[in-house]
């Protein structure tokens, strides 16, 4: 559940980036499994086979209990730990928080859910202040609730987290401030399934793990005493099943050609956030401008990109002891590492904190890796650079280890908010521009929540710039209808003189307490063109 720097990715070396593999150059390709994975030898798929098993057996080396690689979609390489416990299950610990994120964005593109939606739509319990936090700000760890050592990692001896969750006061206002934080998740996980109309883990079985194979009874997902999905860690799957959600979003979304994520939320998830450039919706991502981490005493800014071992466009769910999921788009790769942390304790720099995760180790593995590609070639990182720890800010002990389990009275919850209507889903496709410039803006209401849904709405550019005037809409559960806005004639004109006479646009939404607050709908960009 805790992932700083002393706890997962690759780290700190020269950045690299590499391009897309060549057309045509796999000469296998496998399709996405429906039961077992499809294998193919290495040298099928543009990999050295003896520094890809040197690469395995490295892992196994670092105290791996399973490591595997999987390109062009088939299984291209298991370790020799990994083949042993091929069907054990492996804790996840904070990679759990990506499948929260996946479950979001299954959840967003059954039109159940929204970015914008506020908390308080779907927990009507949370006070006015909890109840404004938005969907988007838990997905990014931004809802600015307050932290701190025993809060936030005692969440794992906590009887009722939804309860501690409502409970926090505010340290930042949300939308501002990165902080790395359990409760986050453990209200996204709460609302989701208030979204969806059925318990957590039913929604993320039927609509993410069943439909790509995965079955009931190959996972285990921690709960609290009150009957709360622990979804910030606790999650136990076997590496196969890990690498099938990788491939997923590798695949940006589809399985055997269905659509089960639109792959607008893929890329959501994946791209740098407004209060941290190395985290997107509950993933780490590379980025040149580095990243805002966490450790047990907080969080810290590193200058490093967070896997410049690999390329650029690799991200990964991360969790304690270096558990990772890495996909790479570019190289049409996943790679799935569990086990214990992969730290050299012989080694002169390593001490206690090695136990719990090991910088120089992931590096060494994933510099291993990338020297098993012949196609494309992948330029050699270098050998891993020793770094101060004091840079980081890295404490050699994890707080797991140091919590006892406390007896503790929680009070009441506070007074719950008002009513908090949610946000209407906009439709894809192309709105026509009447003459007198009026644009009728079809929405439809979720079928599932506490309340219906009432917006404001206007046509903005892709970056936010207004187009039209405001409309607005009332809407019952399920329901569907429209709004009517009107764009200028020098708006109509740009149109006209656009290329296809054809205009890219957003509907733009808000929902909330705050008029003056506007929220944009995560929904991949409109086309306006004249009737």
């Amino acid at each position: 559940m805790f992932r700083g720097k002393l706890l997962g990715g690759f780290c700190c070396a020269a950045v690299l980036t590499v391009g897309a593999p060549a057309a045509g150059a796999a000469s296998k390709i496998c399709s996405d499994p429906t039961g077992d994975w499809q294998r193919a030898a290495p040298s099928e798929l543009g990999l050295n086979g003896d520094k890809l098993k040197a690469a395995l057996k490295l892992a196994d080396a670092r105290l791996s209990q399973s490591a595997l690689v999987i390109r062009h979609g088939c299984l291209a390489g298991v370790s020799p730990n990994g083949q042993m416990n091929y069907y054990s299950r492996a804790e996840a610990f904070s990679m759990s928080k990506s499948m929260v994120s996946m479950a979001a964005q299954r959840a967003m593109t059954m039109g159940l859910l929204s970015p914008e939606d506020r908390l308080g739509a779907l927990v009507p319990e949370a006070d006015r202040a909890h109840g404004n936090i938005t969907i988007r700000q838990l997905l990014e760890m931004s809802g600015g609730l307050h932290w701190d050592l025993l809060g936030d990692y005692g969440n794992i001896f906590n009887p009722d987290i939804m309860t501690n969750a409502l409970e926090l006061t505010f340290d930042h206002e949300p939308g501002t401030w990165f902080e790395y934080h359990q409760a986050s998740v453990t209200l996204l996980t709460e609302a989701i399934e208030r979204a969806a109309g059925k318990p957590f883990k039913d929604f993320i079985q039927d609509e993410l793990f069943g439909p790509i194979g995965i079955k009931r009874s190959s996972w285990t997902w921690a709960t609290d005493n009150a009957g709360n999905t622990a979804g910030f860690y606790g999650l136990q799957l076997p590496a196969p099943d890990f690498g099938r959600l990788g491939l997923l979003m590798l695949r940006q979304g589809s399985w055997n050609g269905r659509r089960l994520i639109d792959p607008w939320y893929v890329a959501a998830a994946r791209s740098r956030t407004a209060t941290n450039p190395g985290y997107g919706w509950l993933f780490w991502r590379n980025d040149p401008d580095g990243y805002v981490g966490g450790t047990i005493t907080g969080r810290y800014l590193s200058k490093d990109p967070d896997m410049p071992a690999l390329p650029m466009d690799a991200y990964q769910m991360s969790g304690l002891a270096d558990q990772e999921v890495v996909i790479i788009p570019s190289l049409d790769t996943v790679y799935v590492r569990m086990g214990l942390p992969n730290s050299d304790l012989t080694e002169p720099d390593q001490d206690f904190a090695g136990w719990f995760g090991s910088l120089e180790g992931s590096y060494t593995i994933g510099r291993a890796l990338m020297q098993s590609f012949d196609e494309p070639r992948v330029p050699d990182a270098g050998p891993y650079p020793k770094k101060p720890k004091t840079e980081t800010g890295d404490l050699p002990v994890h707080p797991e280890v140091l919590i006892p389990l406390l007896a503790e009275t929680k009070p009441p919850l506070p007074p719950a908010g008002p009513a908090r209507s949610r946000v209407p889903i906009p439709q894809e496709g192309v709105l026509a521009v009447a003459s007198n410039g009026l644009v009728t803006v079809p929405l439809t209401c979720p079928p599932v929540g506490t309340t219906g849904c009432k917006a404001s709405v206007a046509l903005t550019t892709p970056g936010g710039r207004p187009l039209s005037s405001l409309g607005r809409v009332t809407l019952a559960q399920s329901q569907s209808g429209t709004a009517t806005v009107r764009i200028s004639a020098a708006t109509r004109r740009r149109i006209a003189a656009s290329s296809g006479g054809a205009l890219p646009a957003r509907v733009t939404l808000f929902v909330g307490d705050d008029v003056r607050r506007w929220s944009s709908t995560a929904l991949p960009p409109i086309t306006l063109t004249l009737q």
